[in-house]
């Protein structure tokens, strides 16, 4: 890492003032001169005087860091507000304030200069370029005397923690399984009626006292969604934005958001070291719950994704659509989706194609996959917000 240039007046090294003191003491001892003598007096008292004005100064120095309200995501402006004071009757000639924050490109320096009770406030503004959860600060002030000769340090704590989210594409909500439509359409189907007699309101929802009931279909709970993301180290590529884990958290996020727009209730299932696991729900509550988790979410996992599909899915049954995600290219999670699935119903498999990710040649999807499933495919340099259910791509 580059280091911070010098600000001069701020940290300068104090080896003249100390020179100076060496020579006038060897004139003193050799001479016995008296104006030696008044020289050096009025050498001890300046440095006196500066290391009271640069304690004072210190003492006397307010800083306040504030961030503005509102959702933290990929590709959004974060716009926080600095606000310098000094309450004290002595000018500081110059302030470095260093931002130590871990928010990427946050690492900034700014000099100010204050006269006696002056209160000076900028604001810095940063596009935040990947998710995660971050402090904002350490925040460290540099000041000193107006001769540079005692600066001082001081560290104001991180003032608040920072999560950005994933960024949101807009995916089409009605496009995702065991939506309205798929609801209707099935009910119209008899074979559905012989095939699984009562499925449809088989599930109990317990209400707490209070509670209030939200306007929708009778059978609401088999409109639920449940996404299932795969984390396991072995399944993603690349490093960086252009990682398979970024698409494919992305598309989570993204997927589970179109859905709560609808209405829906949303469960969220992921193969990291975790295990993580979100109960369906609905509310902004929720998808903030949601949101928090994919910020931090890492391909940390151990296990196949075919077992979280087994696990998950078998558990899942009747109570609405299934979305899958993955960059896995083998057949196994493939058949543990028909093994786990429900007669007339289809998952949506989002596959992410190693390919662009890594050195590996194309995918060739066998016709298996989509006897078994629906499915997108999203090779590396798509737009994610031209996600096309038609298509099951990113159209260009």
């Amino acid at each position: 890492m580059r280091p911070a240039p010098r600000v001069p007046g701020v940290g300068t090294p104090r080896g003249w003032l100390l020179g100076v003191v060496a020579l006038v003491g060897a004139l003193a001892y050799l001479d016995s001169l008296v104006w030696v003598f008044l020289l050096i007096y009025a050498v001890v008292l300046l440095a006196l005087l500066a290391a009271a004005w640069s304690w004072w100064c210190g003492r006397h120095l307010r800083l306040f860091r504030e961030t503005r309200d509102g959702a933290r995501v990929v590709g959004q402006e974060l716009v926080e507000r600095f606000t310098l004071e000094n309450d004290s009757g002595l000018p500081i000639r110059l302030v470095e304030v260093r931002d130590h924050s871990r928010v990427p490109g946050a690492r900034a320096t700014r000099v100010v200069s204050l006269a006696p009770r002056q209160i000076v406030t900028w604001e810095s503004t940063r596009r935040l370029s990947s998710r995660g959860r971050y402090e904002l600060g350490p925040t460290e002030l540099r000041v000193a005397d107006p001769f540079g000769l005692f600066p001082r340090r001081l560290t104001q704590p991180t003032s608040d923690t920072l999560v950005v989210h994933p960024a949101l594409v807009a995916v089409p909500g009605r496009s995702l399984p065991g939506g309205l439509a798929d609801l209707a359409r099935h009910r119209k189907s008899p074979e559905r009626d012989k095939l699984e007699p009562g499925a449809q309101g088989s599930r109990s929802v317990r209400r707490r006292p209070g509670s209030r009931t939200l306007p929708g279909p009778a059978s609401a709970a088999s409109t639920d969604l449940l996404v299932l993301l795969d984390l396991c180290r072995e399944s993603h590529h690349g490093e960086g934005p252009d990682s398979s884990l970024e698409y494919a958290v992305t598309v989570a996020a993204s997927v589970a958001h179109a859905a709560a727009g609808e209405g829906r209730a949303v469960s969220l299932a992921t193969s990291d070291q975790q295990l993580g696991r979100i109960p369906a729900g609905r509310g902004e509550l929720h998808d903030r719950t949601l949101l928090d988790y994919l910020a931090t979410a890492r391909d940390d996992g151990a296990i196949p994704f075919s077992e979280l599909v087994t696990g998950e899915m078998t558990s899942w049954r009747h109570r609405g659509g299934v979305v899958l995600i993955t960059a896995d290219g083998s057949l196994e999670w493939v058949e543990a989706v028909a093994a786990a699935s429900a007669p007339g119903d289809r998952a949506l498999a989002i596959f992410l194609d190693p390919a662009g990710f890594s050195s590996q040649a194309a995918t060739k999807i066998p016709a298996q996959w989509r006897l078994v499933v629906d499915l997108w495919v999203v090779h590396h340099g798509d737009d994610l917000a031209r996600l096309d259910a038609l298509h099951g791509r990113a159209v260009v």
